[in-house]
């Protein structure tokens, strides 16, 4: 067993709270150095300085193709060797960030401002490309701790670097600070993969071949599209907002789906846990011909999940009245009623990310692209409608719209699929206080 990768046989429990703690505090380190960075930089530097990653973030996200959704099915699946998927990752990246430096170069200077930093950009695409499909091979094999303690690591190193700390005190300017970030992304990825050399895994060209990598690229293909849809449906509504509200509504709208996507960072960081271990049994179950068993353990998560998010939405309810004005200022009034709006589709929306787990589980992407696609034009349709009359608030109804709609069709796919009835009884046993507090107990 692979000392690196610690596939230790815990409880689905265990493996579950592991993975949402240590990428909590992942999470956490991360928020710390933003908050210092921002403070630092002053807010126009760190605006082009954003912006520069957000492009980056899309250039990465097309070079990638999804490849990393990939390596977590087939890895969780154990039907290829680690050594086969660390070799597929080490390659990708290194022709992702060959293209990379290649777009680099013909692209204009509005859309990426490089600066001259080719080669600190190119070393930033290979070490994002690199960390992110070496992570998937240790999230896959139970092991959250490593890879999210190295990403805190390096956000505690750019912070103790940060110009304006008290024993750096402005000996290293903001230009090289910025270089320095760009390239200790590799930092991680590098640790990650001498832990795995160490461990016996091995590096072969050999792996590289269409005929035995084309399930691989087109499981990641759908999880790519399935990425771009899911994008679509949070934020499409923006451009609609923009356009037909002012811009003190549209700011208003804006901060209130970012609340949401705060509210939905439990479930998230789950997902992580739970899609490695969803896969497994899917499988072994798969093996007995018996679905019982993940089929409760589904339904069980989708209560959790329901349960997490109405009690973060009762908080904000309860606080948010008061708390919003407070903390982003007068002009944000209109807020509070907004994120009641919204509300609603949050929680059903919560409720999709054991579903979609399941069926990427099921190599059944498909499934989600069609009912994302579905949802997207629910969501397009209602703003269409509504936007133009009740402004913001109409965006907000049909987000909600949208998202409950999804729901319901991820819901009756996997009772149809399970052989389940769907009823109102079913449906609304999930949302049991009773049902919801025991499986909270019992999930094994």
């Amino acid at each position: 067993m692979d000392a690196a990768l610690s596939n230790k046989n815990y409880s689905f429990k265990q493996k579950l709270l592991a993975g949402i703690i240590w990428r909590g505090i992942n999470v956490l380190v991360a928020f710390i150095f933003n908050a210092l960075f921002v403070r630092q930089i002053g807010a126009a530097s760190s605006g082009a300085f954003f912006y520069l990653l957000n492009n980056l973030f899309f250039l990465i996200l097309f070079l990638g193709v999804g490849l990393e959704s990939g390596i977590s099915y087939y890895n969780a699946r154990k039907e290829q060797s680690v050594s086969y998927f660390f070799s597929i990752s080490l390659i990708w990246s290194m022709v992702g960030a060959s293209l990379f430096f290649f777009i680099i170069h013909i692209i204009p200077d509005k859309l990426m401002p490089t600066e001259n930093r080719h080669l600190f950009l190119t070393l930033y695409v290979f070490g994002s490309m690199l960390n992110s499909f070496l992570s998937a091979i240790y999230f896959t094999n139970h092991n959250s701790k490593t890879p999210n303690i190295l990403a805190a690591l390096t956000s505690v190193i750019l912070i103790l670097l940060l110009p304006n700390m008290p024993w750096i005190n402005k000996s290293i300017s903001f230009v090289v600070y910025i270089n320095i970030y760009l390239c200790l992304v590799i930092l991680a990825p590098l640790i990650l993969a001498a832990l795995l050399f160490k461990s016996g895994i091995k590096f072969s060209l050999s792996y590289f071949k269409i005929n035995t990598i084309r399930p691989l690229l087109l499981f990641s293909f759908h999880s790519f599209i399935i990425g771009l849809l899911y994008n679509l449906l949070q934020r499409s509504d923006y451009w609609i907002v923009k356009k037909l509200c002012s811009i003190s509504d549209a700011g208003n709208y804006f901060q209130a789906t970012k609340v949401m996507q705060l509210l939905l960072i439990l479930p998230v960081l789950a997902s992580f846990s739970l899609y490695p271990i969803v896969v497994q049994s899917i499988q072994k179950n798969e093996n007995s011909n018996d679905q019982i068993e993940t089929t409760d353990r589904i339904l069980k998560l989708i209560g959790l999940y329901f349960f997490i998010a109405f009690l973060l939405s009762l908080a904000v309810i309860i606080t948010g009245y008061w708390f919003f004005p407070f903390l982003y200022g007068l002009s944000f009034s209109k807020m509070y009623l907004i994120t009641l709006l919204l509300i609603p589709g949050l929680i059903f929306f919560a409720g999709t990310f054991p579903l979609t787990t399941f069926f990427s589980g099921k190599n059944e992407n498909i499934t989600t692209i069609i009912f994302l696609s579905i949802a997207i034009g629910v969501m397009l349709i209602c703003n269409v409608i509504l936007t133009p009359r009740f402004f913001i608030y109409g965006a907000a109804i049909s987000s909600s719209v949208a998202n409950f709609f999804y729901f319901v069709f991820l819901f009756r796919k996997f009772l149809k699929q399970n052989i389940l009835i769907f009823s109102t009884q079913i449906f609304w046993d999930i949302f049991k206080i009773k049902v919801i507090l025991k499986s909270l107990v019992n999930v094994k």
